[in-house]
């Protein structure tokens, strides 16, 4: 697998606190991009809020954390499954998860994969801070989760809608019988067969 963190300070990618809550959904993106020089990218999807799939199946996590004492800086973690077969994995990891190396026969060489994400991420950073990047309307392009039923888990808290995509700051769109929730955070799971 190819995993990293990456450090983004935020005097000198422009990228203010006040986006951060956009990063993870961003590096999704990036991301996804950047596997479409691998895979079709019709294959790709992004679920809400950090995971990468191909065909339905999990490529890539994302986790974003504020280091303790650095309120200035993230950490993005990434681990993408390039060379890391699930061919003799139990059978229901198999419906879950997949890699560069079981979608190609032979996976690309991980500098290869490191610097197309970190280009990608590099130029929708950029794109981003200087209003260039539509966020919902590129993230709506992936999107697994987009008019389906689905339920926001955080916490104790469950809450079921239809998905309705993203908005500028990287918040899920929920359409309950309540009315339209905005979702920061938390756990999504299909309520909807495929």
């Amino acid at each position: 697998a190819l995993t990293f963190s990456l450090i983004v300070d935020e005097a000198s990618t422009g990228l203010r606190a006040a986006m951060w809550p956009q990063v993870s959904v961003l590096t999704g993106l990036a991301i996804a991009e950047a596997l479409s020089e691998f895979v079709p990218a019709h294959s790709i999807g992004l679920k809400w809020p950090n995971d990468v799939q191909v065909h339905g199946r999990k490529i890539c996590g994302i986790l974003v954390e504020v280091p303790p004492g650095q309120p200035h800086r993230l950490v993005i973690g990434v681990g993408i499954n390039v060379g890391n077969s699930f061919r003799g994995a139990p059978t229901e990891l198999q419906a879950l998860a997949t890699s560069l190396i079981d979608l190609l026969g032979s996976p690309p060489p991980l500098p290869t994969v490191l610097l197309k994400v970190l280009q990608r991420w590099s130029h929708l950073a950029q794109e981003r801070v200087n209003c260039r990047l539509d966020l919902p309307n590129a993230w709506s392009r992936y999107c697994t989760l987009e008019d389906r039923h689905v339920r926001v888990t955080t916490g104790e808290k469950q809450v079921d809608g239809v998905c309705r995509g993203i908005d500028s700051d990287g918040a899920l769109w929920l359409e309950t019988p309540a009315g339209r929730l905005r979702q920061l955070g938390g756990t999504v799971r299909k309520l909807d067969r495929d």
